[in-house]
């Protein structure tokens, strides 16, 4: 039961797999079980018993590591897993290479034990940091939308744009942290969630259009009576063919909403 070989190794089913022995940890706990009660032990048990504590702790964090990437498929969405390629990779390389020189770190070699934990350790971590900003980043997109289904596109469109426009803003900002191909799964993603909601908050809109559609508010209609030596008469101030001209260019810059709004992807 002594500690001899590779720490850890991934499995051809791509399941990271901690070689320290279930048996060395029994015996380390009946070990110190017996030393409680003052039992005296053989020495070549006590000698097994030293190198295992040892290397306990290593064990122990090496397998909170390998619980962290063997669970890691469902902490990471599809669509953002091309964009955590480079941090994955990183995380492997550590685990395929071992130590500095390409060779395997062994049990039997404490210190170069205690370098490769940490180095496996930081990319572990680095790997799940960078994950919980990209699922933020995603849950906050999330919510955003929603709250533009809730904003009446024809009689908020200020409020509407707005809100559009800080959802472009987080997009791009990510998008100059990762490349357009390694974002393209997640960029066509969001494109068919806006599209939705576009299509939604513009047919919402087609149908109210008559009693919603907000003209200029300089526009004032009144209605005169004008009397002359014969009769009198009413009229619109201003007439019909100019307020008829103003419904019409508000009316068609709303059923032109659609051409404004541009993929989420730089390369459509």
């Amino acid at each position: 039961m002594r500690m001899r070989g590779k720490l850890m190794e991934i499995s051809n089913g791509g399941v990271l797999i901690v070689n320290y022995s279930s048996r060395l940890v029994q015996l380390l706990r009946e070990v110190r079980q017996l030393a409680d009660l003052g039992v005296t032990l053989p020495s070549d048990i006590k000698k097994v018993a030293s190198e295992g504590e040892q290397y306990y702790r290593f064990g122990v964090m090496l397998r909170k590591v390998a619980v962290f990437f063997n669970n890691m498929d469902a902490q990471i969405l599809k669509t953002q897993r091309p964009m955590l390629l480079h941090s994955l990779v990183a995380f492997e390389e550590i685990v395929e290479k071992r130590n500095d020189r390409g060779g395997n770190v062994e049990w039997s070699t404490p210190t170069a034990c205690e370098r490769y934990v940490e180095r496996l350790q930081h990319a572990a971590a680095k790997l799940a940091h960078e994950n919980r900003q990209l699922r933020r980043i995603h849950l906050a997109l999330s919510r955003s939308l929603v709250s533009l289904v809730d904003i009446d596109m024809l009689t908020q469109r200020r409020k509407w744009r707005q809100l559009w426009q800080a959802v472009q803003l987080q997009i791009h900002d990510l998008s100059e942290r990762y490349s357009v191909d390694r974002m393209r799964r997640w960029l066509d993603h969001w494109d068919h969630q806006i599209y939705k909601v576009l299509e939604a908050a513009y047919c919402a809109g087609l149908e109210t259009i008559n009693e919603s559609l907000q003209l200029p508010e300089s526009l004032r209609v009144e209605l005169d009576f004008v009397s002359n030596s014969d009769r009198g008469f009413l009229r619109l101030e201003p007439g019909i063919e100019e307020i008829r001209s103003i419904y019409y260019r508000e009316l068609k810059k709303f059923v032109a909403v659609p051409a404004l709004f541009q993929s989420s992807s730089p390369i459509l």
